[in-house]
């Protein structure tokens, strides 16, 4: 397709038989969300391995090199992805990072683990931390058990999107759902009838995919 045509007519037929119906006319029973912001510090060798990349990449421009949109960007996706995700650290079965207190805090606070509890959505960004977060959450050091979990990735068939929706909502033993915001941010509805927590364990780079 190199072009569209008949796009005064298409205008037309959609004026006539379409409406814009926006989510707070769908969804009148909707309130405003509650965004309470989590500071923690990284542990401390976890800490220099951040700035130690961070250093290098300094280092590289100083050397000749140009802060583009792409570097810039690379940069960016790099230091997120070590703080769930260390690389080197993560072979260490002493360490794991901060980001894993923060997710057990809000178990205990939402009482997760209890049926009378409430259930949580775990947002993450990237498929590295998604994976590591859904098998500690199905195992008992999370406090959980097998089956506590289920998750909603990029790279899923539309059943899989399914099912997985399927048990968090409908099993009351499936208490958590992780999600990547590009792939359960459009065409899931219906978690606002089953859980009212969400926690960013990584903040999407466009603020659209916070949003939606």
């Amino acid at each position: 397709i190199t072009q569209w045509g008949n796009l005064e007519d298409l205008a037309a037929n959609f004026a006539c038989h379409s409406k814009r119906l926006l989510a707070r006319e769908h969804l009148p029973e909707l309130k405003e969300p509650i965004y309470t912001p989590v500071h923690y510090e990284l542990a401390g060798k976890h800490q220099r391995y951040y700035d130690q990349l961070a250093e290098e990449q300094m280092i590289l421009l100083e050397q000749g090199g140009k802060l583009d949109a792409t570097s810039e960007q690379g940069l960016y996706q790099a230091l997120q992805q070590i703080i769930m995700a260390p690389g080197p650290l993560l072979e260490d079965p002493n360490f794991r990072p901060t980001g894993y207190d923060v997710l057990d805090e809000t178990l205990a606070e939402l009482e997760v683990n209890s049926p009378r509890g409430r259930k949580l959505v775990v947002a993450t960004w990237y498929r590295n931390t998604s994976h590591a977060l859904y098998d500690y959450l199905n195992s008992t050091a999370s406090g959980l058990w097998s089956g506590a979990a289920a998750m909603i990735i990029g790279g899923l068939t539309d059943r899989q999107r399914e099912a997985a929706l399927d048990e968090f909502t409908n099993d009351n033993d499936c208490r958590v759902l992780i999600v990547q915001p590009g792939a359960a941010g459009k065409g899931v509805d219906g978690l606002q009838r089953f859980c009212h927590d969400m926690l960013f364990m990584e903040i999407p780079p466009t603020s659209i995919d916070f949003q939606q």
